[in-house]
């Protein structure tokens, strides 16, 4: 999917674009807009790896391509994963109190989250930039 944003931070070979909904193509049409951020929030903002760094500055208005098969990798890592991961100490473990099991689940969800947060780094997608 095509989309236009504005450059608002770049370390490195990092950069973060902001874009509106009304900028993103592959909004209009889905059924999961509401879940994605705020209902409400006309802006958005995105980290990705830049292959082309070196010739986009703060302030460059850029295109750029996503994958979807990253949509589909991000829902599965957010939503599918976590209840997995909630799911698996309540249904393996059965000489506990239920009330242990489920804190086992929320525990194991905390801790997915947290390591989540420090790979994101990692999964997220290098693309190529164009300036506008």
């Amino acid at each position: 999917m095509n989309e236009n944003g504005i450059i608002i931070e770049k370390n490195d070979e990092i950069v973060t674009i902001e874009i509106t909904k009304e900028d993103i193509a592959s909004c209009a049409g889905c059924t999961l807009k509401s879940v994605c951020g705020n209902p409400g929030q006309k802006l958005r903002k995105i980290k990705v790896r830049a292959k082309n760094s070196k010739n986009i500055n703060v302030g460059d208005k850029v295109s750029f391509e996503v994958p979807e098969t990253r949509g589909i990798l991000y829902s599965i890592l957010i939503f599918f994963v976590p209840i997995i991961v909630f799911l698996t100490p309540i249904l393996a473990i059965n000489n506990l109190d239920d009330l242990i099991k489920i804190l086992l689940g929320l525990s194991g969800m905390t801790l997915y989250f947290v390591l989540l947060k420090f790979i994101s780094i990692r999964i997220i997608p290098v693309i190529n930039l164009m300036k506008e």
